[in-house]
């Protein structure tokens, strides 16, 4: 039988790699792998500004919008839609930022329910938990077999609420 002191030895890595930040060069490894993550799933269609949905044999209608492009970065909504007395409530609610140049992706901003957390908004345990929070997603989404994206001519038929950049960071 295994005394405390190794049971914490084996499970403090594991730990770690959850939801404790580990530093900053781990921080940037999960924005390489969210870039490489979407790139994977959605590939051309992170180009096309407009709606996208994907839809997976095995789960929900994912929404992607290219809010807005510049030479160096793109700027994403990405969303689950969930009925909810007979209208559709958007969840998870994200704002992704893509550098090309960098090839990294970043969470700016998320829905409210999200990012209620010990962390306060704006500190770098805050800035951990939304990313690898799109990086756990991002592997859900290739597992449940989404992608690729097809273009929509109009809105989404639903309304996104205000999402708030947290405190100290620029909104996108």
């Amino acid at each position: 039988m295994l005394s405390l002191s190794q049971v914490s030895e084996q499970l403090a890595p594991a730990m770690l790699l959850g939801n404790r930040p580990l530093g900053l060069g781990a921080l940037i490894e999960i924005y390489e792998s969210n870039y490489a993550g979407l790139r994977r799933l959605f590939g051309y269609a992170l180009r096309e500004p407009g709606w996208h949905v994907s839809h997976s044999p095995v789960n929900g209608e994912l929404h992607l919008e290219v809010e807005r492009q510049s030479p160096f970065t793109t700027v994403l909504r990405m969303t689950y839609l969930f009925p909810e007395d007979g209208d559709s409530r958007p969840e998870p609610d994200l704002i992704v930022n893509l550098y090309e140049d960098a090839r990294v992706a970043e969470v700016a901003r998320w829905s409210q329910r999200y990012g209620n957390s010990a962390a306060r908004p704006g500190t770098f345990a805050d800035c951990w938990r939304r990313n690898r929070v799109l990086g756990k997603w991002l592997e859900f989404l290739m597992d449940s077999h989404h992608g690729p994206l097809r273009p929509r001519p109009a809105r989404p038929p639903f309304q996104f609420r205000e999402l708030v950049a947290p405190a100290g960071e620029e909104a996108a």
